[in-house]
């Protein structure tokens, strides 16, 4: 599924950045302050959590960070772009995240005493719908948030 194709002006913004786990922290404020500015205050902590769980996806799939024996997270040494773009039409919100990994978003079941893999679940949950798409050098997910019950 993809997102639909609306005939009514859209608004959107942009940040492109290197995939780093401290970028999440900006992709936070720039989502909050997008929101802000479309007087979208309700929806700010359940698309500022989209985000996070969807930029934070990314940066791990494009394998700038790799995991050392002890557990702890150490650069790789490449580098990557991601691409976070918000769209607002009339009726929702599409948080789009674009990187140069291939490979497909995996939403898995996580264990009880698992420490990460519930990020796509509570994007399912949280979101009208989601998805993905294969882009020339990679991929896009998405995930589309209704706004049009609030917004009158």
């Amino acid at each position: 599924m993809t997102p639909p194709l609306v005939s009514y002006p859209v608004f959107s913004g942009d940040l492109e950045f290197t995939a780093q786990p401290e970028a999440v922290y900006d992709t936070r404020r720039f989502t909050e302050a997008w929101l802000r500015k479309w007087q979208l205050e309700e929806f700010i902590d359940i698309a500022v959590l989209i985000v996070s769980e969807l930029v934070t996806n990314s940066v791990k799939a494009t394998g700038l960070m790799e995991t050392a024996a002890d557990g702890t997270q150490i650069r790789a040494g490449r580098s990557g772009m991601v691409t976070l773009r918000l769209r607002l039409d009339e009726a929702s919100l599409v948080v789009e995240v674009q990187d140069d990994a291939p490979r497909a978003p995996v939403r898995r079941k996580a264990g009880c005493l698992d420490e990460d893999g519930r990020g796509l679940a509570l994007v399912a949950a949280l979101a009208r719908a989601w998805g993905y798409r294969r882009i020339s050098g990679g991929k896009s997910v998405w995930a589309e948030m209704e706004i049009s019950a609030s917004r009158g």
